[in-house]
């Protein structure tokens, strides 16, 4: 079980979309930290509300290797891939 909740998740991240505030004071708002808030927010501007779901699966050395190779080829940051495959 995730230690927060979708609808947590969602108020959090809404928050922040919504009231033009800095990741750091609506962060502070719900009492998490604010570089989980940035990655929830980045994952959610891509998967919409499917990034509020916890998967908890496993990763074959293939695509851990994609992953990887995508990473380099397109500059990505480690924050962005992490949105962009969902591995939250």
């Amino acid at each position: 079980m995730s230690k927060y909740s979708e609808q947590f998740k969602l108020e959090a991240i809404t928050s922040y979309l919504a009231g033009g505030t800095s990741y750091r004071v609506a962060a502070d708002k719900h009492e998490i930290e604010f570089g989980m808030l940035r990655r929830w927010v980045a994952s959610y501007r891509i998967h919409g509300a499917a990034s509020l779901k916890k998967i908890h699966r496993r990763h074959s050395p293939g695509f851990k290797l994609s992953v990887l190779q995508r990473m380099w080829r397109d500059e990505l940051s480690y924050r962005e891939t992490t949105a962009l495959f969902h591995l939250l």
